[in-house]
C-alpha cells in the first residue's frame, strides 16, 4: 500500500514538471513583438510664400489638404504682395515660391536665390462694368485700350486704391494707356477696400473695375454687373513654382519643397486644377501651364510687363 502511495506521488510531480516545462518552452520561443512606425521626415514643416493673387483663390485651401493628406509634411503657408513673397525668400524664411512669373521672380532665379522656376498655372483678370458698356470695353482688345476708353468717357471706375497685386498691375495699364489717375478726377473712385468690397462699391455706383475673375464668380449672383473684357495678354497673371536655394540659409527645407513642388506637377493635381471652377462657376477658372523652365530673364509674359512698368514708375 505505501508502495503504491508512492508510485502515485511520483507520477504526480512528473506530470506537474511536464506541464511547467512545456510553458516555460512556449514563453520562450515566442518571437517579440515590434510595433512598426513610418520614417517621418526631420523636417516636417514646409514655409511657401504664395502672391496674394493666387492666395486669394479657394483653391489653395484644397490643394493644401490634399498635400497634407498624402505626405508627412504640413505646409506654412505666408500670403504676401508678390515683390514681398519674393523678399520674405530672399531673407531666408521661406521654402519655396508660389508667385507670378514676373520680372522680380525671374531676377531672384538669374541671381542664384532660386535653386530653379518652372510655370505652373495661369488665370486671368477681369475687367467689369455695366450691361451698358457706355465706355465700349466690349469692343477693345487690350485692357489698356479698354482703361484709355473708360478714362475719355469720363465714366465711372472704382479702383482699390491699396498695395494689392490688382491694384498695381492696374496702375500699371493706367499707365500703358497715358492716362494720369488720382482721387482729383471725379470718375475715378478710391475705395480702399479688399476685393469683395471693391466690387460691391462698383456694382453700387454702375463702375468699371478690374476684378479678380474667382472672386467676380463667387459674386456676380448678388451684383448686376457683367464681365466686359477677359484673357486680353495684358490681363493675363502666369504663376510659377520656385524652390528656394539651400545656401540662403541652414533652415531651407529642400526635400519638402520638393516634395510639395511634386505634387503640385502631378498629373492628379493638373486634372484636378483644369477642372477647378467648372461645378460651382460653369466654366474653369486656371488653365494648367507647360512647366517650362524659367532661365531667360529677357523673356516677360504680358502680366510680367505690366508688374515691370509699375515698377519702373
Amino acid at each position: 500500500m505505501k508502495r503504491a502511495l508512492v508510485l502515485l506521488c511520483c507520477l504526480v510531480f512528473l506530470c506537474a514538471c511536464s506541464r511547467s516545462g512545456a510553458s516555460t518552452e512556449a514563453v520562450v520561443s515566442a518571437p517579440p513583438t515590434i510595433s512598426q512606425t513610418r520614417h517621418l521626415p526631420e523636417n516636417r514643416t514646409v514655409r511657401v510664400c504664395v502672391t496674394q493673387m493666387l492666395a486669394d483663390s479657394s483653391v489653395m485651401d484644397e490643394l493644401r489638404a490634399r498635400f497634407e493628406a498624402q505626405s508627412d509634411y504640413r505646409l506654412d503657408l505666408a500670403v504676401n504682395p508678390n515683390s514681398v513673397a519674393v523678399s520674405v525668400a530672399q531673407s531666408g524664411n521661406a521654402d519655396l515660391l508660389l508667385v507670378q512669373s514676373d520680372t522680380t521672380t525671374k531676377q531672384f532665379i538669374a541671381s542664384g536665390y532660386g535653386m530653379s522656376g518652372t510655370e505652373w498655372l495661369h488665370d486671368s483678370l477681369v475687367l467689369a462694368g455695366p450691361a451698358s458698356d457706355p465706355a465700349g470695353v466690349r469692343e477693345c482688345r487690350s485692357a489698356a485700350e479698354a482703361m484709355a476708353k473708360i478714362a475719355g468717357s469720363g465714366a465711372t471706375f472704382v479702383s482699390r486704391y491699396d498695395d494689392s497685386d490688382v491694384c498695381k498691375i492696374e496702375t500699371a495699364l493706367w499707365s500703358k494707356a497715358g492716362v494720369v489717375i488720382g482721387n482729383g478726377r471725379r470718375w475715378y473712385k478710391a475705395a480702399r477696400l479688399e476685393m469683395v468690397g471693391t466690387l460691391h462699391l462698383a456694382d453700387e455706383n454702375k463702375a468699371y473695375l478690374l476684378c479678380e475673375k474667382e472672386t467676380f464668380l463667387q459674386n456676380r449672383g448678388s451684383v448686376k454687373l457683367q464681365i466686359l473684357l477677359e484673357d486680353a495678354a495684358d490681363l493675363r497673371t502666369a504663376y510659377c513654382i520656385v524652390p528656394v536655394s539651400p545656401e540662403l540659409s541652414d533652415r531651407i527645407n529642400t526635400d519638402g519643397a520638393a516634395a510639395f513642388a511634386a505634387f503640385l506637377q502631378s498629373a492628379e493635381t493638373a486634372a484636378y486644377l483644369a477642372s477647378y471652377g467648372t461645378e460651382d462657376y460653369g466654366q474653369p477658372v486656371f488653365e494648367t501651364a507647360a512647366g517650362k523652365p524659367l532661365t531667360d530673364t529677357a523673356q516677360l509674359s504680358a502680366v510680367s510687363d505690366t508688374t515691370n512698368n509699375l515698377q519702373e514708375e
